[in-house]
């Protein structure tokens, strides 16, 4: 047994919820991961002999309740510079913290989601540039994941261990004044990229267009996301009745770019993940049952991926 399929059951015998990860991007492998990450080491047994028994253990955060407050450091900005500024504003006291220290130098700090209120999301809201959130919809590597160059994710010393902190429930809840910094005024859209396309024959175009259209999706503002995820599965779906994408990959994009843009985090009625599933649902049955075209290269007509949005407009 592998260091990162015995860590992944030592994490999972203690209730939180696991999924594997590429070992060398960090990418989900599990298809739909945020319903389908495991807390019981049976489970682990199944999905590290599926996806591979050196595939990473990542935490569901949905799942497990969590929130982590993710500091980078790349492209010029430390994180920590900013983090710091902003607990010492508000006198954070994070000594009960389950922390784990990255491989690029950066560090995952851990809350538990507020009781009494919809969890956070992944929007960073006001925080500086070099901190992101990861919470509902989110995961993160855990400690003890070794990637497949030999570096690995740990525990800050001196710091609780997330695996008995959370068995003990002493992990502190995300405090108020953080929950308005992150509430506030979103930044944009994270630079993080949509998950990548798995190899294999399939046009080099649809999974071309599947990571732009999922970054369009992304951007979409409040009032047009639920109509655009619906345009989106229906074109993609089109494509897949053809044989050159599957339900899977059509379903990592969307919700990714649905983390992005706020849709999976809100309250309203015609939002969040049940909306969402209802929406790729019904976008998923007409783009199957309505095959798109091919490439010029496969057929005779050049059809870019906005041809279907007028038809799917008067349609939904």
């Amino acid at each position: 047994m592998t260091v990162n399929h015995q860590t992944a059951r030592y994490l999972a015998g203690h209730g939180l919820f696991i999924l594997p990860c590429n070992p060398d991007t960090k990418v989900p492998l599990l298809p739909q991961w945020p319903i389908r990450a495991t807390n019981k080491p049976s489970g682990v047994d199944y999905f590290w002999q599926k996806y591979g028994v050196g595939s990473m253990p990542g935490i569901a955060l949905g799942a497990s309740g969590l929130l982590a407050i993710d500091i980078d450091v790349k492209s010029g900005i430390d994180g920590h510079q900013g983090i710091d500024a902003i607990f010492d504003e508000h006198g954070a006291d994070i000594s009960r913290c389950p922390i784990t220290r990255t491989t690029s130098g950066g560090h995952h700090i851990i809350f538990r989601q507020q009781e009494g209120r919809a969890p956070l999301g992944n929007s960073p809201g006001a925080l500086p540039r070099g901190i992101d959130v990861r919470g509902a919809g989110g995961m993160i590597i855990a400690p003890g994941a070794i990637k497949s160059d030999g570096t690995f994710y740990e525990s800050e010393p001196g710091w609780p261990e997330l695996a008995v902190a959370y068995a003990s429930g002493t992990i502190p809840e995300v405090p108020t004044w953080l929950v308005a910094v992150i509430e506030a005024r979103p930044r944009g859209p994270s630079e993080d990229t949509p998950p990548p396309i798995a190899s294999g024959d399939k046009s080099a175009w649809v999974a071309e267009g599947l990571s732009r259209e999922a970054r369009a999706l992304a951007a979409t503002a409040e009032g047009g996301r639920n109509h655009a995820l619906y345009r989106f599965v229906c074109t993609f779906a089109g494509h897949a009745a053809n044989g050159w994408t599957t339900r899977d990959e059509i379903y990592a994009a969307a919700w990714w770019a649905c983390e992005q843009n706020g849709y999976l985090d809100s309250r309203a009625a015609n939002d969040g993940p049940k909306q969402f599933d209802k929406s790729f649902g019904s976008g998923w049955r007409w783009g199957y049952a309505h095959p798109t075209c091919g490439p010029r290269e496969r057929l005779t007509a050049d059809i870019s991926f906005t041809t279907l949005r007028p038809r799917l407009a008067a349609r939904s």
